[in-house]
């Protein structure tokens, strides 16, 4: 991202288990960007907030996921028309020690700060399909915002055909643009 001439750059890290260890953010000015020199600027943000590293903020989310998520993927971030930063991330269950396949509860859109991280809930989105209310949760989930298009939040979904009957498998991927705009 790039704000007010600085370029921020947010990284996930995960440990050996697929469990996030939160995001971190780091800046660069647009002049020492052919040397790469990159440098630490806040993070980590984490799920589950701590004095140093502010959590996903309690609200409504799909599946009483404040109570079951432990790890958050697929970070994306945008900045409004007021300056302020919204950011979208997939809350998820990574079972420890890794089993097959963990589960994504939609995407949380939350305020956000790059020096304090994730600030109030402002929305959430999943996939779920209103008219058959087929989801699956260990699909995508990959949320993405921009605030100057009229789609809202922008979800991946990805459904996996696993009837007995059909002899194989398929996965049919799709965008859904949501309408909702944080």
């Amino acid at each position: 991202m790039v704000s007010g001439g600085t370029l921020y750059l947010a990284a996930s890290c995960f440990n050996s288990n697929f469990l996030s260890l939160g995001y971190y953010v780091f800046t660069c000015s647009p002049a020492q960007l052919s040397s790469s020199a990159w440098s630490y600027y806040s993070g980590p943000f984490l799920i589950s907030g701590t004095s140093s590293s502010p959590g996903l903020p309690e609200g409504s989310y799909p599946t009483n996921v404040q109570n079951v998520a432990n790890s958050l993927t697929e970070l994306d971030w945008a900045v409004r028309a007021d300056t302020t930063f919204v950011a979208i991330v997939t809350p998820a269950f990574v079972p420890t020690p890794p089993q097959t396949g963990g589960f994504q509860y939609g995407c949380a859109a939350v305020n956000f700060d790059l020096l304090h991280g994730f600030g109030s809930l402002v929305a959430t989105v999943d996939d779920v399909d209103g008219s058959s209310g087929i989801s699956e949760q260990q699909g995508a989930n990959g949320c993405t915002y921009e605030p100057k298009s009229n789609t809202g939040i922008v979800i991946g979904r990805h459904l996996l055909n696993t009837d007995l009957q059909e002899p194989s498998q398929y996965q049919i991927y799709s965008l859904l643009d949501t309408g909702v705009m944080p």
